[in-house]
């Protein structure tokens, strides 16, 4: 099942727009499926096979100065304990180094390495190609409606789960 709950509870439309709410299901379902494919694909190509890998590490890379583990955990909306043990295995995996905080020398600062940055660069252009690949027949005004609705759906959906996250 998954994150058909998700959808079931986001398909609240009126009875008469049952085929309306059938097509947004399966589009969801549909792009969940190809997102978890995806997301697989790539981090087999690129990161050794771990599929939050990539993640992890372009977090890493959007941080100038590096990252802690508590702001990657609150970035990317996982718990501290399993961004510790991501961590670790890039580490292993020789994408990430570990300095000392030199604000704080209990802490410390989580940067790419060249082969992480290298791995992250490999990633981002596999995406690219299997996009401009996959959506060459798109025109512009398709592609900038799909942006759009893209951005307005997570926009939409981050903004209410926050609301629903505050006491």
């Amino acid at each position: 099942m998954g994150n058909e709950w998700m959808i079931g509870c986001v398909m609240q439309l009126p009875p008469d727009d049952g085929a309306l709410a059938d097509d947004l299901r399966d589009g969801l379902r549909g792009l969940l499926k190809t997102m978890r494919l995806l997301r697989g694909l790539s981090a087999f190509k690129h990161v050794g096979g771990h599929a939050g890998m990539v993640a992890l590490l372009s977090a890493i890379g959007e941080a100038p100065n590096g990252s802690h583990v508590k702001d990657l955990a609150a970035d990317l909306v996982l718990d501290a304990s399993t961004v510790s043990r991501s961590v670790s295995a890039a580490v292993a995996f020789g994408f990430v180094e570990r300095a000392a905080d030199p604000a704080d020398k209990r802490a410390c600062v989580l940067r790419l390495t060249d082969a992480g940055r290298a791995a992250l660069d490999a990633t981002h252009d596999w995406y690219e190609d299997l996009f401009a690949s996959a959506l060459g027949t798109w025109d512009r005004a398709e592609l900038t409606a799909l942006a759009r609705s893209l951005n307005r759906l997570t926009g939409d959906l981050t903004n209410h789960l926050e609301r629903q996250r505050t006491p």
